[in-house]
């Protein structure tokens, strides 16, 4: 046989053939040959189809997509899967694997086993959007053919013939997602390790048993409408099933750290600065049921004094303040006053309307980014509104950013001072380490232009040359290491492979050093 192919519709692979096919009275026979799928990976196919006339079929077929057993090959990867989405379906997407296959049977009953341990490249979706409508019969309106027995029709469609066991040992080259909402993207995107068996029978009842333990960089995409927030997995969290495909225990633990967060806003009347930039930990956890999780929230202060604890505690002791809070700090990226607090009225409102008119201006223009800044001074009882623009020049060489608006709003003067910086820099260097900055920015106190003990103008104006690199350690500091070849022989001068910022920089591999420039700042000198 030459250029022979078949189509496993269960896995939606085309497999092509090479070989030959050994022909007797009552059987046919092939030995070992070639197998290709779709991307041109190598297994090797045996089997034997027995009939009496051409009468009476029977098979045995082995797929071997694991090792050539005469010593040649070491097969490393074969597709197994690759399936679209359709309603109904428990499961799609793309799979690679190492193993064996056997199908086995007669023309009344299949036997499909699978043995495989996953290979990179392969992402299976779960569509859990459609969960509902597997346990319900909502067909009430059937349309017939004339002269077809339905009942029999009805028969036939629900039995397959074919029982399906399939054995997985999943690793961390496989990607798995569960997609709870397709329109807004809220779904797990996890990798991770485990031992499942999947059972399919010939009415089409399919079981999963196994436990399945997430690894470290997997994702939940959480998604409300139009608002979407990525959440780090806790490795080690779980999915366990015992039978029921859509009935898995969840055990997922999933947290985000916002930056620079005040808890003074929680409460404006404390006076304690340490208090204005926390890191704040919000954990979403998921529990019980795959189809029906329980979801419960959190929200940690680890470095602020007793004082922020305290505060963080009176949100975590009520449930509705926990709620309103946690939501708060996903939305606007702040904490609003507590209950019985003098500013707990309208600020949320605020904050989400100009949250919503960033994302807006954001999406207005490529090459310029714009933005809009509200801020309001309770204890002086002054605000602030600015409109900030961002652009670069000459292929980035020259930044030019500036914020307009106007400051020191009063609902008694109703007036205000005006708000110009400006910011321009030029990048000297191809790098950006050195850049000439100049600047004309408002003063802290122009907002209280009008008090007695404000000494200084409106506007702070400057210019200078500044010098920035990041660097992991000392052998990686680049100003470091030309200014000491000024005392260095030259036999020892310091050599590196020159870059241009944020590229990939190869160095020798045998020495065991990363082949990339790994951009996280350990140090940073200014």
């Amino acid at each position: 046989m030459s250029n022979g192919s078949a189509l496993i519709g269960i896995t939606g692979v085309r497999y092509k053939l090479n070989g030959a096919i050994g022909v007797k009275n009552d059987v046919f026979e092939i030995n070992y040959i070639p197998v290709y799928d779709e991307e041109g990976n190598e297994a090797r196919l045996t089997a034997s189809i027995n009939h009496t006339n051409f009468d009476k079929i029977n098979y045995d077929v082995q797929f071997d997509f694991e090792s050539d057993l005469k010593g040649k090959n070491n097969y490393n990867r074969f597709m197994v899967l690759n399936t679209q989405y359709k309603d109904g379906e428990y499961y799609f997407g793309k799979a690679y694997g190492k193993g064996t296959l056997n199908i086995s049977g007669s023309n009344d009953l299949v036997d499909i086993s699978v043995n495989v341990e996953t290979r990179k490249g392969t992402s299976i979706n779960f569509p859990l959007y459609g969960a509902e409508e597997y346990e319900e019969d909502e067909d009430f309106l059937s349309f017939v053919k004339k002269g077809v027995d339905q009942q029999n029709k009805e028969d036939k469609d629900v039995y397959s013939g074919v029982n399906v066991e399939m054995n997985f040992i999943v690793n961390n080259d496989a990607e798995m997602k569960l997609i709870f909402d397709n329109n807004t993207g809220d779904q797990i995107e996890a990798r991770g390790f485990g031992e499942l068996n999947m059972k399919i029978d010939p009415f089409y009842n399919v079981s999963l048993n196994g436990k399945y333990e997430i690894s470290e960089g997997s994702k939940y995409n959480f998604a409300m409408g139009s608002f979407k927030q990525p959440f780090d997995i806790v490795p080690g969290s779980n999915l366990k099933w015992n039978g029921d495909l859509l009935d898995a225990e969840l055990n997922i633990g999933t947290s985000i750290t916002m930056k620079r967060v005040s808890l003074l806003e929680l409460s404006p009347e404390i006076t304690d600065k340490t208090l204005g930039s926390q890191d704040i930990i919000c954990y979403l956890n998921l529990n019980d049921k795959l189809l029906q999780p329980a979801i419960s929230f959190n929200i940690e202060a680890p470095k602020a004094s007793e004082t922020g604890k305290a505060l963080v505690r009176k949100v975590t002791e009520d449930k509705d303040e926990l709620n309103k809070q946690f939501f708060s700090l996903l939305l606007v990226k702040k904490f609003q006053p507590l209950k019985g607090s003098p500013t707990a009225g309208g600020s949320a409102a605020i904050d989400m309307l100009e949250t919503q008119m960033n994302e807006i201006l954001g999406k207005m223009s490529d090459k310029y980014k714009l933005n809009l800044d509200y801020g309001k001074d309770e204890t002086m009882n002054k605000t602030s509104i600015g409109f900030g623009m961002k652009t670069q020049f000459f292929d980035e060489k020259l930044i030019v950013s500036g914020t307009f608006g106007v400051g020191g709003l009063s609902s008694t003067s109703g007036s205000g001072i005006p708000i110009g910086d400006v910011n321009i820099e030029y990048l000297i260097n191809e790098r950006g380490t050195f850049r000439v900055n100049a600047f004309n920015e408002s003063s802290n106190n122009a907002t209280n232009a009008n008090s007695a003990n404000n000494t200084s103008g409106l506007y702070t104006q400057g210019i200078g040359i500044s010098y920035h690199e990041d660097f992991q350690n000392w052998k990686d500091f680049m100003l470091f290491q030309y200014t000491s070849d000024l005392f260095r022989k030259e036999k020892k001068y310091w050599k590196k492979t020159e870059s241009k910022p944020n590229k990939k920089v190869p160095v020798n591999p045998e020495k065991g050093k990363p082949k990339e420039l790994i951009q996280e700042k350990k140090n940073s000198i200014k």
